[in-house]
């Protein structure tokens, strides 16, 4: 493709798909605090669905969220507190509301991939300093929860 093809090709995109105008917008001008709170709003909505005291967040949903923040590329620092901002902010909802064994477990796998990404990015001495104060920290989450959160972390180290 020529330089005019190409162009053309980026202004259809561009019209075309939201993702993609989102995108360039925010490559264009970079303003990381307004991108995390779009998508701590839409976790903390994913977190906020529940049934009879049951919380019915779809942790694919949430997964998807965590990667499309990061397909943004707004630095490795920014995605681990995204991270860590969601475990502990699910935490703070099992306060209120019954978690289902299996959430539990995937919010617990969210944790074990928070430490991988870390480790990725060689801040995994962040992390576990980050794991290590939220699972001691009495304020967030049952004690239940912060207990299974470790067994799990015990139980399948990366």
């Amino acid at each position: 493709m020529d330089r005019e093809q190409l162009a053309g090709l980026l202004l259809e995109a561009y019209e075309a798909r939201k993702e993609t105008r989102e995108y360039f917008e925010f490559f264009l001008n970079p303003d990381v605090e307004k991108l995390t709170e779009k998508y701590r709003s839409a976790i903390t909505k994913e977190f906020s669905r529940e049934k009879r005291r049951y919380c019915r967040a779809r942790i694919s949903h949430v997964k998807s969220l965590l990667r499309d923040y990061a397909s943004f590329q707004p630095g490795d620092e920014h995605v681990l507190n995204l991270y860590m901002w969601t475990v502990r902010h699910a935490m703070s909802v099992e306060k209120r509301v019954d978690f289902p064994e299996v959430l539990i477990k995937s919010v617990a796998g969210l944790l074990s991939s928070a430490i991988a990404f870390a480790d990725k990015a060689l801040l995994a001495d962040r992390a576990i300093s980050a794991v290590d104060s939220l699972l001691s920290d009495t304020a967030a989450g049952t004690i239940y929860f912060r207990r299974s959160l470790s067994d799990y972390l015990a139980a399948n180290p990366r």
